[in-house]
Protein backbone atom coordinates (compact mmCIF):
# COMPACT_ATOMS: atom_id res chain seq x y z
CA UNK A 1 0.00 0.00 0.00
CA UNK A 2 2.80 2.42 0.93
CA UNK A 3 4.62 1.69 -2.39
CA UNK A 4 1.45 2.47 -4.36
CA UNK A 5 0.98 5.72 -2.46
CA UNK A 6 4.60 6.71 -3.11
CA UNK A 7 4.16 5.89 -6.81
CA UNK A 8 0.99 7.99 -7.08
CA UNK A 9 2.70 10.88 -5.28
CA UNK A 10 5.75 10.64 -7.56
CA UNK A 11 3.59 10.62 -10.71
CA UNK A 12 1.56 13.60 -9.43
CA UNK A 13 4.70 15.55 -8.61
CA UNK A 14 6.21 14.72 -12.01
CA UNK A 15 3.02 15.79 -13.80
CA UNK A 16 2.85 19.08 -11.86
CA UNK A 17 6.55 19.77 -12.49
CA UNK A 18 6.12 19.02 -16.20
CA UNK A 19 3.09 21.31 -16.37
CA UNK A 20 4.98 24.17 -14.69
CA UNK A 21 8.00 23.65 -16.96
CA UNK A 22 5.77 23.90 -20.05
CA UNK A 23 4.28 27.24 -18.95
CA UNK A 24 5.48 30.55 -20.30
CA UNK A 25 7.07 32.98 -17.85
CA UNK A 26 3.96 35.16 -18.03
CA UNK A 27 1.72 32.21 -17.14
CA UNK A 28 3.97 31.40 -14.18
CA UNK A 29 3.66 34.99 -12.91
CA UNK A 30 -0.15 34.80 -13.16
CA UNK A 31 -0.20 31.42 -11.39
CA UNK A 32 1.98 32.80 -8.58
CA UNK A 33 -0.24 35.88 -8.28
CA UNK A 34 -3.33 33.68 -7.90
CA UNK A 35 -1.64 31.89 -5.00
CA UNK A 36 -1.04 35.12 -3.08
CA UNK A 37 -4.29 37.00 -3.75
CA UNK A 38 -7.93 36.37 -2.99
CA UNK A 39 -10.72 36.27 -5.54
CA UNK A 40 -14.41 37.01 -5.11
CA UNK A 41 -17.24 35.43 -7.11
CA UNK A 42 -19.82 37.52 -8.98
CA UNK A 43 -22.45 36.42 -6.43
CA UNK A 44 -20.28 37.60 -3.51
CA UNK A 45 -19.50 40.87 -5.32
CA UNK A 46 -23.21 41.50 -5.95
CA UNK A 47 -23.86 41.14 -2.21
CA UNK A 48 -21.10 43.65 -1.47
CA UNK A 49 -22.47 46.11 -4.04
CA UNK A 50 -25.95 45.76 -2.54
CA UNK A 51 -24.30 46.52 0.82
CA UNK A 52 -25.62 43.34 2.44
CA UNK A 53 -22.57 43.29 4.72
CA UNK A 54 -22.50 47.02 5.45
CA UNK A 55 -18.84 47.23 4.40
CA UNK A 56 -17.38 50.35 2.74
CA UNK A 57 -16.34 49.25 -0.74
CA UNK A 58 -14.38 50.62 -3.68
CA UNK A 59 -14.66 49.01 -7.09
CA UNK A 60 -11.37 49.55 -8.91
CA UNK A 61 -11.96 49.16 -12.65
CA UNK A 62 -8.59 48.69 -14.37
CA UNK A 63 -9.83 48.16 -17.93
CA UNK A 64 -8.49 50.28 -20.75
CA UNK A 65 -10.51 53.32 -21.82
CA UNK A 66 -11.81 51.66 -25.00
CA UNK A 67 -13.14 48.76 -22.89
CA UNK A 68 -15.06 51.05 -20.55
CA UNK A 69 -17.49 51.80 -23.40
CA UNK A 70 -18.72 48.19 -23.24
CA UNK A 71 -20.40 48.92 -19.93
CA UNK A 72 -19.58 48.69 -16.26
CA UNK A 73 -20.79 47.11 -13.08
CA UNK A 74 -22.72 49.75 -11.20
CA UNK A 75 -21.53 50.50 -7.71
CA UNK A 76 -21.59 53.59 -5.57
CA UNK A 77 -17.80 53.95 -5.35
CA UNK A 78 -16.30 53.04 -8.70
CA UNK A 79 -12.78 54.24 -9.46
CA UNK A 80 -11.56 53.76 -13.05
CA UNK A 81 -7.76 53.64 -13.39
CA UNK A 82 -6.29 51.79 -16.34
CA UNK A 83 -3.83 49.05 -15.47
CA UNK A 84 -1.05 51.01 -17.17
CA UNK A 85 -1.48 53.93 -14.71
CA UNK A 86 -2.30 51.96 -11.57
CA UNK A 87 0.97 52.45 -9.68
CA UNK A 88 1.05 56.19 -10.43
CA UNK A 89 -2.60 57.01 -9.64
CA UNK A 90 -3.98 54.60 -7.06
CA UNK A 91 -2.63 56.27 -3.91
CA UNK A 92 -4.02 59.62 -5.04
CA UNK A 93 -7.45 58.14 -5.86
CA UNK A 94 -7.66 55.60 -3.02
CA UNK A 95 -5.65 56.99 -0.09
CA UNK A 96 -7.21 54.66 2.51
CA UNK A 97 -5.11 51.50 2.34
CA UNK A 98 -7.49 49.56 4.60
CA UNK A 99 -10.73 49.99 2.65
CA UNK A 100 -12.20 46.94 0.86
CA UNK A 101 -11.15 47.10 -2.79
CA UNK A 102 -12.57 44.81 -5.48
CA UNK A 103 -10.50 44.99 -8.66
CA UNK A 104 -12.22 44.26 -11.95
CA UNK A 105 -11.09 43.85 -15.54
CA UNK A 106 -12.55 42.01 -18.51
CA UNK A 107 -11.30 38.47 -17.75
CA UNK A 108 -9.77 38.60 -14.28
CA UNK A 109 -6.15 38.19 -15.40
CA UNK A 110 -5.08 41.83 -15.18
CA UNK A 111 -7.08 42.15 -11.96
CA UNK A 112 -5.13 39.39 -10.22
CA UNK A 113 -1.85 41.06 -11.22
CA UNK A 114 -3.17 44.43 -10.04
CA UNK A 115 -4.21 42.88 -6.72
CA UNK A 116 -0.64 41.67 -6.24
CA UNK A 117 0.63 45.16 -7.00
CA UNK A 118 -1.72 46.76 -4.47
CA UNK A 119 -0.65 44.27 -1.83
CA UNK A 120 2.97 45.24 -2.48
CA UNK A 121 1.89 48.88 -2.07
CA UNK A 122 0.58 47.98 1.43
CA UNK A 123 -3.16 47.89 0.63
CA UNK A 124 -4.57 45.40 3.12
CA UNK A 125 -8.06 44.43 1.92
CA UNK A 126 -7.80 43.70 -1.79
CA UNK A 127 -9.65 41.06 -3.82
CA UNK A 128 -10.27 40.63 -7.54
CA UNK A 129 -13.43 39.63 -9.39
CA UNK A 130 -13.03 36.01 -10.46
CA UNK A 131 -13.34 35.82 -14.26
CA UNK A 132 -13.83 39.58 -14.55
CA UNK A 133 -16.76 41.29 -16.19
CA UNK A 134 -17.06 38.40 -18.65
CA UNK A 135 -17.88 36.06 -15.77
CA UNK A 136 -20.20 38.68 -14.21
CA UNK A 137 -22.26 38.80 -17.42
CA UNK A 138 -22.09 35.01 -17.88
CA UNK A 139 -23.65 34.59 -14.44
CA UNK A 140 -26.59 36.81 -15.48
CA UNK A 141 -25.76 40.06 -13.69
CA UNK A 142 -26.40 43.48 -15.23
CA UNK A 143 -23.98 45.85 -16.91
CA UNK A 144 -24.65 49.56 -16.88
CA UNK A 145 -24.23 50.90 -20.43
CA UNK A 146 -24.87 54.07 -22.37
CA UNK A 147 -28.16 52.50 -23.47
CA UNK A 148 -29.22 51.56 -19.93
CA UNK A 149 -28.80 48.45 -17.82
CA UNK A 150 -28.47 45.23 -19.82
CA UNK A 151 -27.88 41.64 -18.91
CA UNK A 152 -27.35 38.37 -20.69
CA UNK A 153 -30.60 36.64 -21.56
CA UNK A 154 -28.91 33.22 -21.35
CA UNK A 155 -26.52 33.07 -18.41
CA UNK A 156 -23.75 30.53 -18.89
CA UNK A 157 -23.31 27.80 -16.29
Amino acid sequence: MFKVLKLVLAISLFSYTSLIAAMSEGEKIILEARKTTQSITPKEFKKLIDNEFNIPLIQLDIREFNQLRHGDIWSENRVPITRSYLEQQVEKNIPNKNVKIVIICTSGIRAVLAATTLQRMKYTNVVYLEGGISNWVAKGYELHTYFGDVKSTKPLK
